[in-house]
């Protein structure tokens, strides 16, 4: 069960960012304000974080480039720069206003788990007049938690309720929460448990490959807010998990529980909807649902991620690092062919991380990017039999009608 918000939702959004911007900027470079709006754009401020060459520099921009995004009202935005500036820095008070930001643009996006945790932990970091608004923000949130005792406690270490700017962050209309059960995403047939389907491209009959639910891993919930929904798939890109020393489990419940982390890593620290990966084979072979194809991954970069199935293959195949099992070749081979023949994707159009943003990254490392080039190769052998079976198929039709 997760909580749904009622029509006054919009509303309470709006007042929360109006609330934001009369509360003045967190960041140690201050906006200027113009007509309700930050002087400079919030991507401009994360262009110029992302070029700069000094950490401090690096982090104030990103600072900045948050607020930025919350005046503008893309809190999602916004939480993808204040998490940038939070890992550039060990300073304690620069985390703790990135943890404000993250708290009012977690408030905003109605994420109350989330907003609590970051709006506690900025407090003690911050000075005022940012420590009374951050205080006045965790009441706001504790209050629609219905932690009522809590929101009280907080109140007391307000010392200056009658500001203006204080007022106006408690005054904020809430919403009515109600209990709902969130809507299922939009089906597309046959992706579940890619049972033996016949091809559009003609083709061998391929096996059933079994494809564990969600539930496997307990996958925390898709935030709908976040979503893109998939256009016309032309094509699929092959990651690793890269995980620094590999990853050795093969259980089922070790392999979801490393699924568990990559969701939490995704979802709090990139602010992404889920999940960046659509599939996941672990390192026993095994083949899990993961961001459901109906929504946009992020396992690419920008329009890359258009289209684009991805799938991760759990451990890191950089040299002297890991190496593909049989089952994991075995699956992912099965896979790739399965999604390759219901989606007509073209043999071409079968990708690494590397080859789709060429320069950018070595993902998914020698060892698997290898082994993606011999999929095209099987992908392509597969299909041009299709295409033989078909027009054998229909020369035999014609030639019986013929008679």
């Amino acid at each position: 069960m997760t909580s749904r918000i009622s029509s006054p939702t919009s509303r309470f959004v709006c007042a929360v960012l109006l609330a934001v911007l009369a509360s003045g900027c967190t960041g140690p470079s201050k906006p200027r304000k113009a007509a309700g709006r930050t002087s400079v754009a919030g991507s401009t401020l994360e262009g110029f974080a992302r070029r700069s060459r000094s950490t401090v520099n690096k982090v104030r921009k990103y600072l900045a480039a948050s607020e930025a995004y919350l005046g503008e009202g893309s809190p999602v935005s916004a939480i993808r720069c204040a998490h940038e500036a939070r890992r550039a820095t060990s300073s304690t008070q620069l985390r703790a206003q990135a943890d404000y930001l993250l708290g009012k643009a977690h408030l905003g996006q109605l994420e109350l788990a989330l907003a609590r945790r970051y709006l506690e932990k900025s407090i003690d970091g911050l000075k005022a007049p940012e420590q009374q608004e951050s205080l006045a923000y965790l009441i706001v949130c504790l209050r629609m938690l219905k932690k009522t005792s809590e929101a009280a406690s907080m109140m007391a270490r307000l010392k200056t309720p009658g500001d203006p700017r204080i007022q106006a962050i408690l005054n904020a209309p809430r919403p009515r929460m109600v209990e709902k059960n969130p809507p299922k995403a939009p089906a597309i047939a046959g992706i579940g448990s890619l049972p033996p389907i016949p091809s559009t491209t003609g083709g061998r009959q391929l096996p059933h490959l079994q494809v564990l639910p969600r539930t496997g891993w307990s996958a925390k919930s898709t935030i709908k807010s976040r979503t893109t929904p998939m256009s016309k798939i032309f094509r699929m890109t092959i990651h690793h998990s890269g995980e620094p020393g590999g990853v050795s489990a093969t259980s089922k419940w070790g392999s979801g529980r490393e699924i568990l982390r990559i969701q939490r890593y995704h979802q709090r620290e990139r602010a992404w909807a889920d999940i960046g990966y659509h599939y996941i084979v672990d390192r026993a072979g095994r083949v899990w649902q993961g961001r459901p194809v109906s929504y946009q991954g992020a396992h690419a970069k920008g329009d890359a991620n258009r289209g684009n199935i991805g799938i991760v293959v759990l451990g890191n195949y950089s040299y002297k690092k890991q190496t593909l099992s049989r089952k994991q070749r075995d699956s992912l081979k099965l896979l790739v062919l399965k999604l390759g023949q219901y989606f007509s994707i073209p043999s071409a159009r079968l990708y690494t991380h590397g080859e789709i943003l060429p320069g950018h990254t070595t993902c998914p490392g020698p060892h698997l990017t290898a082994y993606t080039r011999a999929l095209r190769t099987e992908l392509k052998r597969h299909q041009a039999a299709g295409r033989r079976t078909q027009e054998l198929t229909s020369a035999t039709t014609a030639s019986k009608k013929g008679k």
